[in-house]
């Protein structure tokens, strides 16, 4: 199962973290998510786990947020 985010915008500590996000990620063995320090790739990481639900947007292939 791919993970799909479309539109997505995400938002920690009142701060708008990603903005209109399209991305996937294929099955597979690895995947690979960099960038600097504060640039919302934990949060990206937390959202498409289910654990940050999007300001806007949505995320294909992740249950129920909580």
């Amino acid at each position: 199962m791919a993970l799909q985010a479309r539109k997505l915008t995400l938002v920690r500590g009142g701060r708008v973290v990603i903005e209109g996000l399209d991305w996937q990620v294929g099955t597979g063995p690895m995947a690979r998510v960099t960038g600097g320090n504060g640039s919302g790739k934990s949060t990206l990481l937390a959202a498409m786990a289910g654990r940050v639900a999007p300001a806007s947007g949505r995320i294909d292939g992740v249950g129920p947020y909580g």
